[in-house]
């Protein structure tokens, strides 16, 4: 007898086939599966198999009043893998299970048939229920993404707490050693690598708590020092109230057209205009500044990483040559990613390279690089940061005169 109308093993009526709002092919199911993945239950072999099945349809399957259905055989299917029927059949079940397909087959496990009525296959593998899943599979997607956003948050936060201890714990001297050591046992020796928010909330607020306490310790042996800010003078001259040493661009409004475009334009990037790390650019100063400035306060061992000649400069390979500097100067790789995250890849190059040059300063050397580079990342959020005057003031330290 042919039955018209599929239905479940409890009566229910089955799902209709037709795809749902925002997909274009049944393959926009299978997408949306994959991106659930593991967190809807599905493993490797399972969307290998959902993804066979699909293959097997016809586009006018996946149409009102019509079934998606696969009659492939067990045997075939294993073959087609390169796996045994028994994996074939164990992924079949945990498919039904997870709500994405609905085995119809004959008593025997046998799979095909002839629905004289309908002019389609009778038993196999039916995909409808996939069209209903389709909702919850998104959901699952998007819960794991904002998850795994937490998840980095959570560690980020973990990382900048246990580099403020321990920069605060190196500060003091030995009449407090004690109590420094019993606090600094409480810290993690890294930042968990654990993908549980519940986890890592716990881990941040213990060091957290560590951080407030060696910022408590009484003060009798001294403040601490912070080696973690290079100092305020790159220039010879106060940042906040020197004189500048460059001419603005001129604006619209003063000389009734639009201002010649700068290096940043240029290059795609609009560094005073929308989005986060872009718009932050202004502020660093790195509008004020030209190529050829940047390119003429490059040492030679950035010219060299970089590939360019001295007075030559091209951003992208300023980037990739701070990256292959990161490994010499001791900067961790995470704290490179904090400091893009912060101030954005030109920015964080641009510093990294002027903490280089400083480092051989006359009277105020650099001593702390990476302390250094954390702290023009803080100065960066705060807006306080200005590249400009420290790439003029290296130039003037040369007696060479800023374009």
């Amino acid at each position: 007898m042919t039955t018209k109308i599929p239905s479940s093993a409890n009566g229910t009526a089955m799902p209709d086939a037709t795809l749902p709002e925002g997909c274009d092919s049944p393959f926009d199911l299978l997408r949306a599966a994959k991106r659930a993945g593991r967190h809807f239950g599905l493993g490797p072999q399972d969307l290998t198999l959902l993804e066979l099945y699909i293959c097997c349809t016809r586009r006018e399957d996946w149409a009102e009043g019509r079934r998606p259905l696969c009659t492939r055989p067990v045997i075939r299917t294993a073959a087609a893998l390169g796996v045994s029927p028994r994996s074939v059949n164990t992924a079949e079940r945990r498919l039904e299970r997870l709500g994405l397909i609905r085995r119809a087959t004959r008593a025997d496990g046998m799979r095909g048939g002839w629905d004289r009525e309908e002019g389609g296959a009778l038993y196999g593998i039916d995909l409808a229920p996939l069209v209903a899943a389709y909702p919850a599979l998104l959901a699952c997607a998007e819960a794991a993404r904002a998850r795994a956003e937490r998840v980095a948050r959570l560690r980020a936060a973990i990382s900048r707490s246990l580099g403020a201890a321990r920069r605060l714990a190196e500060g003091w001297r030995a009449a407090v050693s004690d109590s420094i050591a019993a606090l600094l046992a409480l810290l993690p020796a890294r930042t968990p690598q654990s993908r549980d928010p519940e986890a890592l909330e716990a881990v941040l607020a213990r060091v957290e708590r560590v951080a407030e306490a060696l910022g408590a310790l009484p003060g009798v042996a001294g403040e601490p020092v912070d080696n973690s800010v290079v100092t305020r003078v790159s220039s010879g001259a106060s940042e906040e109230s020197g004189p500048l040493l460059y001419t603005a661009d001129p604006s619209p409004e003063s000389t009734g057209k639009a201002p010649p475009p700068t290096p940043a334009r240029r290059w795609g990037r609009d560094r005073a205009g929308n989005g986060s790390a872009r718009a932050d650019g202004a502020a660093h100063g790195l509008r004020y500044l030209k190529d050829r400035d940047i390119g003429r306060a490059m040492p030679d061992s950035w010219h060299e990483a970089a590939g360019t000649l001295p007075g030559q400069f091209l951003w992208h390979r300023f980037i990739m040559a701070a990256q292959t500097r990161l490994r010499p100067l001791g900067v961790p790789e995470a704290l490179w990613r904090e400091a893009v995250a912060v101030m954005g890849q030109e920015a964080a190059a641009l510093s990294l390279m002027i903490l280089d040059v400083n480092r051989r300063r006359p009277g105020t050397p650099v001593r702390n690089l990476p302390g250094a580079l954390r702290g023009m990342a803080r100065r960066a959020e705060e807006g306080g940061l200005r590249l400009h005057a420290s790439v003029y003031g290296i130039l003037a330290r040369r007696g060479q005169v800023a374009a």
